[in-house]
Protein backbone atom coordinates (compact mmCIF):
# COMPACT_ATOMS: atom_id res chain seq x y z
CA UNK A 1 0.00 0.00 0.00
CA UNK A 2 1.28 3.63 -0.65
CA UNK A 3 2.59 5.80 2.40
CA UNK A 4 0.54 9.08 2.75
CA UNK A 5 2.60 12.33 2.79
CA UNK A 6 1.25 15.30 4.02
CA UNK A 7 3.05 17.87 2.89
CA UNK A 8 2.23 21.79 3.20
CA UNK A 9 3.42 24.71 0.28
CA UNK A 10 3.74 27.48 1.86
CA UNK A 11 6.18 29.15 -1.62
CA UNK A 12 5.41 29.37 -4.61
CA UNK A 13 6.78 30.80 -7.72
CA UNK A 14 5.82 31.35 -11.27
CA UNK A 15 8.79 32.46 -13.16
CA UNK A 16 8.25 33.54 -17.07
CA UNK A 17 10.93 32.09 -19.80
CA UNK A 18 13.85 34.15 -20.73
CA UNK A 19 13.88 36.21 -24.22
CA UNK A 20 13.91 33.97 -26.83
CA UNK A 21 14.39 34.61 -30.98
CA UNK A 22 12.27 33.47 -33.47
CA UNK A 23 13.77 29.83 -33.56
CA UNK A 24 11.56 30.00 -30.39
CA UNK A 25 14.77 29.10 -28.14
CA UNK A 26 16.40 31.51 -25.51
CA UNK A 27 18.43 34.20 -27.03
CA UNK A 28 22.11 35.33 -25.36
CA UNK A 29 19.47 37.90 -22.83
CA UNK A 30 17.29 35.26 -22.37
CA UNK A 31 20.06 33.01 -20.86
CA UNK A 32 21.15 36.44 -18.47
CA UNK A 33 17.68 36.64 -17.28
CA UNK A 34 17.63 32.58 -16.09
CA UNK A 35 21.10 33.05 -14.59
CA UNK A 36 20.14 36.24 -13.05
CA UNK A 37 16.95 34.52 -11.17
CA UNK A 38 18.36 31.10 -10.96
CA UNK A 39 21.12 32.75 -8.64
CA UNK A 40 18.10 34.60 -6.33
CA UNK A 41 15.98 30.99 -6.34
CA UNK A 42 19.39 29.20 -5.12
CA UNK A 43 18.94 31.40 -2.06
CA UNK A 44 15.75 30.39 -1.32
CA UNK A 45 15.52 27.15 -2.01
CA UNK A 46 18.50 26.57 0.24
CA UNK A 47 16.39 26.78 2.59
CA UNK A 48 13.71 24.53 1.38
CA UNK A 49 13.04 21.03 2.19
CA UNK A 50 11.59 20.14 -1.64
CA UNK A 51 11.31 21.66 -4.57
CA UNK A 52 9.21 20.99 -7.38
CA UNK A 53 9.85 22.82 -10.85
CA UNK A 54 6.83 22.47 -13.51
CA UNK A 55 7.20 23.74 -17.36
CA UNK A 56 5.69 23.44 -20.17
CA UNK A 57 7.07 21.81 -23.66
CA UNK A 58 7.57 24.55 -25.13
CA UNK A 59 11.42 25.01 -26.54
CA UNK A 60 11.86 28.23 -24.68
CA UNK A 61 10.42 27.42 -21.49
CA UNK A 62 12.52 23.69 -21.25
CA UNK A 63 15.59 25.79 -22.06
CA UNK A 64 14.32 28.24 -18.62
CA UNK A 65 13.50 25.02 -16.59
CA UNK A 66 17.31 23.15 -17.20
Amino acid sequence: MAETVNRTMNKIAIIRHGDCGPDSRLNGMGIQQIYGICEKLQQILLKEETALILSSHADRAMDSAK
